[in-house]
């Protein structure tokens, strides 16, 4: 057997041994083609505020969401600051928003087949993660949390279109964090998106 043989069974046994809900069972899923990545931005911005009327930070209301989410489904979990990792639950925030650098990182071995991507905000490199995104080469949905009319809002909603997604807009998503669970979890099964439903204001 060959050190690369022997790698890919001591891998395979891992993967095998997966416990429910661990990061390793979203691995297994990615690696059985189970490939629906949840691609969270934890960037600096997101420890901010929800709104003005409401304390509770993005960043902990986004970790809520994801805690509800888990209950009911394993998608893997990729965050993504200045760098992407895949995680199983969401760190507090920091750094820039290098959504390029994140969609890199995705664009290996296990490649996802659907990306579901939840952002308050404009990526560093625009230009730079439209073409990573084409690279990549899959389906992304999006879900906006900033204020309406922020730039990352059209950027979202742009990148959503051009890859065969769907794009949701709501300041207020993060205050509902199970109707929110509830949305992800229909992105993240969902098959191809008609023009009549590309968008969605909840």
């Amino acid at each position: 057997m060959t050190g690369t043989d022997l790698t890919t069974s001591k891998t395979n046994e891992r993967l095998a041994k997966a416990e429910p809900g661990s990061l390793m069972e979203r691995l297994k899923n990615a690696h059985e083609g189970k490939g629906e990545v949840l691609l969270c931005d934890i960037s600096a911005s997101m420890s901010g505020q929800i709104n003005f009327n409401e304390p509770t930070r993005r960043i902990d209301a986004l970790r809520d969401m994801v805690h509800i989410l888990q209950n009911s489904t394993t998608p893997r979990i990729v965050v993504f600051d200045s760098i992407a990792r895949d995680t199983h639950s969401i760190p507090d925030t920091g750094g820039s928003t290098n959504l390029a650098g994140a969609l890199l990182y995705l664009n290996r071995d296990p490649k996802p087949k659907r990306i579901v991507l939840i952002s308050d905000g404009q990526p560093d490199n625009a230009d730079m993660a439209y073409s990573e995104a084409e690279r990549l080469g899959v389906d992304i949905s999006t879900i906006f949390i900033g204020s309406p009319g922020e730039p990352g809002e059209q950027f979202l909603k742009d990148l959503s279109a051009r890859h065969n997604g769907q794009f949701t807009s709501d300041a207020h998503a993060l205050e509902r964090p199970k109707e929110l669970a509830d949305k992800v979890t229909g992105l993240l099964s969902a098959g191809n998106p008609s023009e009549e439903d590309s968008t969605i204001i909840l």
